[in-house]
């Protein structure tokens, strides 16, 4: 004759036993997790009253329960286990703040970095324009002082050759073939790599 014990032993290498109160504990009070009497399930191949005729005495403190398979079984451990895996991965990337993406910004200055993407891109940007600025002024070297005064008075000023020529009390022939030879000159430098040839034609 089997006793108690051994059939306890042998109950569990048949079945496995549930707390579903355990399994779906509620994470506050309006949403319970598990609700009704049913507190248990068993997890085995066995049919009920397979389960009841050899392990009657074993299931009493389980009873009511809810028989599952082994299939239903995997399932409900898949889904424990990537539910765990969630809870852990949100308490590892969440932060002393309590970290809400755009709010925790506007009380906490201090975690507001800026997109490395976007930084590397402004980085990127500003070097660019100042190796421009560089070759820019590079280019303005290689012209007369007259000839730059000219360009700048016609280019960024927007006055004409006759307007500038009045200025300087010059006739206005000068000034374009001035104007004329910065360009050129401008030209060539940017065409050439930014090799610096200077010059003094006015």
């Amino acid at each position: 004759m089997i006793t108690f014990a051994e059939r306890k032993e042998l109950f569990k290498t048949e079945c496995k036993v549930v707390n579903l109160e355990y399994e779906y504990k509620s994470c506050d009070e309006e949403h319970k997790g598990c609700v009704g009497d049913t507190k248990w399930a068993i997890i085995t191949d066995l049919s009920e009253e397979e389960l009841k005729e050899k392990y009657a005495d074993v299931i009493q403190p389980f009873t009511p329960f809810v028989l599952l398979t082994l299939e239903q079984g995997e399932i409900i451990k898949e889904f424990t286990q990537n539910e765990d895996k969630f809870r852990k991965r949100q308490l590892n990337n969440e932060d002393i703040f309590g970290y809400d993406e755009g709010i925790s910004e506007i009380f906490h200055n201090e975690i507001a970095t800026p997109d490395y993407w976007q930084e590397q891109d402004e980085i990127e940007a500003r070097k660019h324009r100042e190796a421009l600025l560089d070759l820019l002024d590079k280019a303005l070297h290689t012209l007369t002082s007259t000839q730059r005064r000219r360009l700048y008075a016609h280019l960024v000023e927007g006055k004409s050759s006759r307007t500038i020529a009045k200025e300087e009390g010059v006739n206005y022939s000068k000034v374009d073939k001035s104007i004329a030879a910065g360009i050129k000159k401008i030209t060539k430098f940017f065409k050439n790599g930014g090799a610096f040839e200077g010059g003094n034609s006015k």
